[in-house]
């Protein structure tokens, strides 16, 4: 399993548990945090050289969202990224 070092929150029990024990699930005043997922098909099947190059890019676009992320990790195993975020409201135009 690969971890995006992206955590606003230290990690609260070993690597070890699963992660719905491990990551956050309500931000600093008690308001649950929202949760994003994206499978990536076959990636834990590609080159090394692949796997950091997409790793990379992912960190690249959660920089863009800094104030939002939480916490971030991909599981390769599961070829599956989960980004617990908090919510944000968008201003009516």
């Amino acid at each position: 399993m690969t971890s995006l070092t992206h955590s606003r929150y230290p990690l609260m029990t070993p690597a070890s548990e699963p992660l719905r024990k491990r990551a956050p699930a309500c931000d600093e005043q008690g308001k649950p945090l929202s949760d994003f997922m994206m499978l990536f098909p076959r990636l834990r099947d590609q080159p090394r050289h692949q796997v950091e190059r997409t790793l990379i890019a992912i960190q690249g676009v959660l920089a863009n969202f800094e104030s939002n992320v939480v916490f971030a990790e991909l599981n390769l195993k599961l070829n599956l990224l989960w980004v617990p975020a908090v919510m944000r409201s968008i201003p009516p135009r």
